[in-house]
């Protein structure tokens, strides 16, 4: 499971709303085939929200992460314009 995680983290943010998107598809798919009584392994639908919620909370993560250099990046910017006057 953590390399899982690992594999996840390492992946650009469009491969992981690529990849969110996938398992969303998978959990609907599974929650179709419960409602029609056609799953055999039902642990598949936790299994698949978690790694939704993993997929998300990463995606949510790397976006802070960029969000904070932006951000660095203004703070710099402006305290070098105040100096020159």
């Amino acid at each position: 499971m953590k390399k899982d995680i690992k594999e996840i983290k390492r992946k650009p943010v469009k491969e992981l709303y690529k990849e969110l998107k996938e398992a969303e598809d998978m959990l609907l798919k599974l929650r179709l085939e419960v409602a029609q009584a056609k799953v055999k392994n039902h642990r598949k639908i936790p299994q698949t929200k978690r790694k939704i919620a993993r997929i998300l909370t990463i995606i949510q993560e790397k976006q802070w992460e960029e969000f904070e250099k932006q951000s660095a990046n203004l703070d710099d910017s402006s305290k070098g314009e105040g100096d020159k006057s």
